[in-house]
Order: structure tokens, then sequence, then C-alpha cells
């Protein structure tokens, strides 16, 4: 481990900024899609009372099939970060990206700055189906997916609080179906809009309503 005060510094704005921020967007998120959706509701909640009086761990979290199905669905439409800006350093080849219908290999030269928007991936037909602008939790118990689906990068370059920020919202979320039985959806405005600030929120907030269990 690195005893640089400086790299360290940065590695813990890296993992405390983003499960602040992320946590808060990604929560806000889900509950976007829950208002609006509320069979993708229903059927949350029945799994979670199903879990009965055990202590909402680690462990429980993991092991939550359709939490997690919601939780990847919305955060595949409306990701925390829209993008990633890498600059290349060395001469590579991409596998894809070149020729007039962009399927063929591209190279790229050093110096060449790099964005991978992730809602431009996140809502490709050519991955998701033709339904791929719609919120569909069911279609991740039929994908398994690799690159395609990145919200927190990936490899030697993803988000260090990845778990953290994933916990934290699904806890969250858990604790809300608890305490809630349904929810409903009281923002005026139908379709998402986009506000950015250190991550992407919404601009005009989530307005919900929820009636005690």
């Amino acid at each position: 481990m690195t005893k640089d005060k400086t790299e360290l510094r940065n590695q813990m704005l890296n993992l405390f900024l983003p499960a602040r921020d992320s946590t808060s967007s990604a929560t806000g998120f889900v509950f976007f899609h829950l208002a609006r959706h509320p069979s993708v509701w229903k059927k949350l909640r029945e799994e979670v009372i199903g879990l009965g009086d055990a202590p909402i761990t680690f462990d429980l979290l993991k092991s939550m099939k359709y939490l997690k199905c919601v939780v990847n669905e919305s955060l595949r439409l409306l990701a925390p970060a829209g993008l990633s800006i890498r600059t290349c350093v060395e001469d590579c080849v991409l596998p894809g990206g070149g020729g007039p219908d962009g399927k063929s290999p591209i190279l790229v030269r050093p110096g060449t700055e790099v964005r991978i928007v992730f809602h431009a991936l996140h809502k490709d037909r050519d991955i998701w189906g033709d339904d791929a602008l719609e919120f569909r939790p069911e279609r991740w118990g039929e994908l398994r997916t690799t690159w395609e689906y990145i919200p927190f990068l990936g490899g030697g370059r993803i988000c260090p609080a990845q778990q953290m920020a994933l916990t934290e919202a699904s806890y969250l979320i858990v604790r809300f179906m608890q305490e809630f039985k349904s929810m409903e959806n009281r923002d005026p405005e139908k379709n998402f809009v986009a506000g950015m600030k250190l991550t992407m929120e919404s601009k005009n907030g989530v307005e919900v309503g929820f009636e005690v269990a």
C-alpha cells in the first residue's frame, strides 16, 4: 500500500464522495421508477416482507434477487455518473467503432481523449433489445452482462465505493419497504429531467407519497 499522502487523500475522496452522492442519486432514481411502476413496488415489497424479522445484513441484501434486478435496471437507465473520460497513453486498437458501420476495429493514438458515455451504452437497442428504454427489472433474470453494463466502470478502474453505494442504497430501499405499504407518484413531470452536479440527479427532485404499513 502506498504511503504517499496525496495519493491516499485522493483515494479517500474517491471513496467517500461517490458513497454520498452516488447513494443519494441511485436511491432517488429507484424511487423515481418505483413510483411509476406500482407492480414492481408490489413485487419487491413481497420479497422484503418475506424476510420476516431477519436482521438486514450485507449477506442478506446480496441474496435478494429481485432487489438486485430493480437496482441494476434503475442504474442502467439512470446511472449517477453519465460518462467517464480517459486519455490514451499508447497505441491501442479497440474492437469496434471504426468503419462506415462503426463495427470495425479502430486505432486510438496516444493523447486521444476517449469518452465512455454510460447513458448511450446502457440504452443501446443492439445490446438491450427493442425495449431498451423501458424500466423492466425482469430482464436481469435473463441477462449475463460483461462490459455492456458499467455504471461504476470495471476492472482496475472500478469505483472503489461501488459496494458501499450499492449496500447503502439497498438497505434504504428495504427499510422503506418495511415501513410503507404503498407509494404514489406526485411528480408533475412524467419523464426524468436531469440535473448535473458532481453526479447526475433529478433536477426537480423525486416527489412521491407513502402510505404507512
